[in-house]
């Protein structure tokens, strides 16, 4: 179920709490038995960003076989 979207409820910066993100009286439950108007992607979160690394070496044993030692962070 979808509820109704009376008004943007995305906060200014300045507004936004971790317990108080986005405005919550945007929104209504819909009538019995019908599906409101609020799309999916109504509300967004705040950017993530993220960094991986890996390191990693070959170790030749014999002309046939090779070591290799990796580590990914």
């Amino acid at each position: 179920m979808r509820p109704n979207l009376l008004r943007n409820p995305n906060l200014s910066a300045g507004e936004q709490t971790l317990g108080h993100w986005f405005d919550t009286g945007a929104f209504a439950a819909p009538a019995p038995f019908t599906f409101g108007n609020s799309p999916r992607s109504a509300l967004r979160g705040d950017s993530m960003q993220s960094v991986d690394a890996t390191l990693s070496k070959n170790f030749a044993v014999t002309e046939r076989y090779a070591l290799k030692l990796r580590g990914e962070f």
